[in-house]
């Protein structure tokens, strides 16, 4: 198999609609809590895609809750597919992986232990695509906190 430069995949991210994207290898140091998870949804995890999407500020500002709720789900339906199309592309190059759902991938079935497996926020501090700032939120360099998240997990 061809090897592709964490460029080459990020070029396809971005020519498939995502708003950013970054990667982090599964030995990282700062993923030691994290591996567990990701290895329970993807064993052979070797690398994650972080990427993120950008919603419309002034839709999710909107104190009308109804025209942010819209726009959040309306973003989230669109990545979505945006982060299903990059793994098939991928697929077509033969890189395999899996797209976790993007909001809140945890399984309930585990409580009260740690019940998520996959934290895109960590992810995306750790791919460089920002900073945890202090109420918990990714804050991009470029777009702030109207952004969303989401992982592939990939075998390469």
């Amino acid at each position: 198999m061809r090897q592709f430069s964490a460029a080459d995949l990020r070029k396809i991210c971005l020519e498939a609609g995502a708003d950013d994207a970054g990667f982090v290898n599964i030995d990282r140091e700062a993923l030691q809590k994290e591996r567990e998870g990701i290895l329970r949804v993807y064993p052979l995890t070797r690398s994650m895609i972080s990427i993120i999407k950008v919603m419309n500020r002034e839709n999710i500002q909107s104190p009308a809750r109804y025209v942010a709720n819209d726009e959040y789900h309306s973003v989230g339906d669109e990545f979505a597919a945006i982060c299903r199309g990059i793994l098939r592309r991928f697929n077509k190059i033969g890189i395999r992986g899996v797209v976790p759902t993007k909001s809140w991938p945890m399984d309930l079935n585990r409580w009260p232990g740690k019940i998520w497996d996959i934290s895109h926020k960590i992810l995306a501090t750790e791919a460089g695509l920002g900073q945890m700032g202090i109420n918990r939120i990714v804050l991009h360099p470029k777009y702030g906190a109207f952004i969303q998240l989401n992982s592939i997990l990939i075998d390469a």
